[in-house]
């Protein structure tokens, strides 16, 4: 309520700096990697080295389950990582600098207003080399949620005809955020995995959350809302499968027990044959229960590439007609030409589908394809806690064909965007340096970075608690002030703190033990014989469900990434 004791819905900008951590001057800032016109659609596709990079570290979750929750495994603790590793470790531990730039009085959701967003970046942000001919050094990443990220690219295309760089505000490059990644990633899960119509077949994610009581979870449609309820079910559910597949392959009806699968003379062995041990463990469970198909549609994908170049040769600019190399005939469209190619020579355009006659278990399908989802889910939110980078751009291949699959359009169109951004239209130096500095960390430390947006998000609730405390004073005016002065406030506590030998009051929530909730579902598991291989059988509620990635058409998928590839080519001006 204000001051004119009328209810108002305020909606401002909060402006965030963060310092760049990572730098890679040594790399050639002059030109684009690649023309988007003339790559192959199969950069954007996850290939075999992209496939065996994230088994590997799936392996790595699968272990860390393993010694966790398996009594008889925990002593191949110490021979485990710690972390994954990678080449910016020790940047990404250090704290990260941050500043609450500005409060703007405007909104995103208005053209205008973003447009004017976009004006003060640019007056403010932008480093310039000469004032008089605006010639821009420095371009910025401008990261934000999908919605924020579409704003912005339409208010730049709303601006494409201006004359100089500044007249159409292409100074800034746009970045999705982990924190709506992984959210967009977790509501993509429970539209696949759970309905409550499931609830009473064993060993859907429905009948596992009743089984523990999870009452503050109810499917996709409060992910966003109860995030971090739903991102722990998951979790939770993952460690569960895990374990269970552990159980089902040693042939173990407790985790007390001793398993057949058991080094002998332990305390002799070298520590790397107690690595091996542990990671062939963990392979043999992702091989056997985890493990999809992924390569037939970059297999495909290939094909139409090749198929794509082909017809691009046979194309005449000076006829400005498709030109048949075999008895020359003229075709002005391409589809007439593959037409006449398929009827009267027998060129064959089709992808040849694998089809097979064997019965499928569906619901082995359905375990394999969660775990799948899952681990990529634990992995992606973990490399931004690393602040690894590569991991998070590779993840990315893979989570833009699950978002084709769920039919999340603008996420499925930013992602690609995030890779195209990568693979062609920057420069070598700044797509590694807008791959890399993808997080930040508040505290310092190893595994202590948050996604950028995570970081807003935290500001955003500091400079909520302002607006709360003044009440119906609250004004604009008053309350960027507020926000402008919240780290020199926090900073005179720490020194006040420091100075008196004054801890630091904890807001971290105590570690809650979910054991007795994993074993029960392990239990539930067991019973409803999900690891078992059983063809013909079915969830009700998940009829003939197939693995995520055979769901997608090659075809369509390779149309619309030439298409995009098409459409950036003249929407971002390189």
């Amino acid at each position: 309520m204000s001051v004119e004791k009328k209810r108002q819905s305020w909606h401002w900008f909060l402006l965030v700096g963060l310092e760049k951590r990572i730098f890679a001057t040594g790399l050639d800032n002059i030109k684009p990697i690649a023309n988007i016109c003339q790559v192959e659609n199969g950069i954007f596709i996850p290939n075999m080295e992209d496939s065996s990079f994230l088994e590997q570290n799936f392996i790595y979750h699968i272990m860390q389950v393993l010694v966790k929750h398996i009594d008889t495994l925990r002593k191949y603790t110490p021979f485990i990582p710690q972390f994954i590793s990678h080449e910016h470790i020790d940047a990404s531990c250090r704290k990260s600098d941050y500043a609450i730039i500005d409060l703007l009085n405007k909104s995103e959701n208005k053209s205008e207003e973003m447009i004017e967003i976009l004006e003060y970046v640019h007056d403010k942000c932008i480093g310039k080399s000469d004032e008089e001919t605006q010639l821009h050094l420095k371009m910025r990443v401008f990261g934000g949620d999908v919605l924020t990220n579409e704003r912005a690219y339409s208010a730049q295309l709303a601006l494409h005809n201006g004359t100089s760089e500044l007249d159409r505000l292409q100074c800034v490059i746009h970045r999705p955020e982990g924190l709506h990644r992984i959210m967009n990633h977790l509501l993509f899960i429970y539209q696949q995995f759970y309905k409550v119509t499931s609830a009473g077949e064993p060993g859907t994610l429905s009948h596992l959350r009743n089984t523990v009581g999870r009452v503050d979870v109810h499917g996709p449609d409060e992910v966003i809302q109860k995030y971090r309820s739903h991102y722990a079910f998951v979790e939770d559910c993952l460690d569960a499968f895990i374990v269970g597949a552990y159980m089902h392959l040693s042939g173990t009806q407790n985790l007390q027990t001793e398993s057949p699968l058991q080094q002998t003379m332990f305390n002799f062995l070298s520590d790397e044959q107690k690595y091996t041990f542990i990671h062939k463990l963990a392979k043999d469970i992702l091989d056997k229960y985890v493990k999809t198909d992924i390569h037939n549609i970059r297999r495909k994908t290939d094909a139409l590439d090749t198929q794509s170049s082909q017809l691009k040769d046979m194309y005449c600019s000076e006829k400005m007609k498709y030109v048949c190399p075999i008895c020359n005939k003229l075709y002005k469209a391409k589809g007439g030409m593959k037409r006449h190619l398929n009827k009267e020579h027998g060129f064959s355009f089709e992808l040849g589908d694998e089809n097979s006659t064997t019965e499928k278990d569906h619901i082995a399908t359905y375990r394999a394809s969660f775990m799948t989802c899952a681990l990529l889910l634990r992995d992606t939110n973990d490399a931004y806690k690393m602040g690894d980078g590569n991991r998070i751009t590779v993840n990315a291949k893979f989570q833009m064909l699950l978002a084709r699959v769920g039919k999340h359009t603008k996420y499925q169109l930013w992602l690609f965007r995030y890779l195209a951004y990568i693979k062609c239209l920057l420069t070598p130096q700044m797509a590694y340096e807008y791959m890399w500095n993808c997080s930040a960390n508040l505290q310092g430390g190893l595994g202590r970075n948050i996604p950028n947006d995570n970081l807003v998000e935290i500001l955003v609730q500091t400079v909520k608690k302002k607006v709360y405390c003044q009440g119906a004073n609250a004004s604009y005016a008053s309350v960027r002030k507020a926000a402008l002065t919240t780290q020199i406030q926090e900073e005179i506590k720490e020194n006040l703190q420091s100075q008196c030998d004054k801890k630091k009051s904890g807001s971290k929530r105590p570690k809650a033990n979910k054991t007795s909730d994993i074993l029960e579902m392990v239990s539930e598991l067991n019973a409803a014989q999900m690891f078992d291989s059983i063809p013909g059988r079915e969830f009700r509620s998940f009829s003939g469900f197939e693995d995520l990635f055979t769901r997608i058409n090659v075809s369509e998928l390779h149309s619309w990434i030439t298409e995009n590839r098409e459409r950036l080519s003249y929407e971002v001006l390189n």
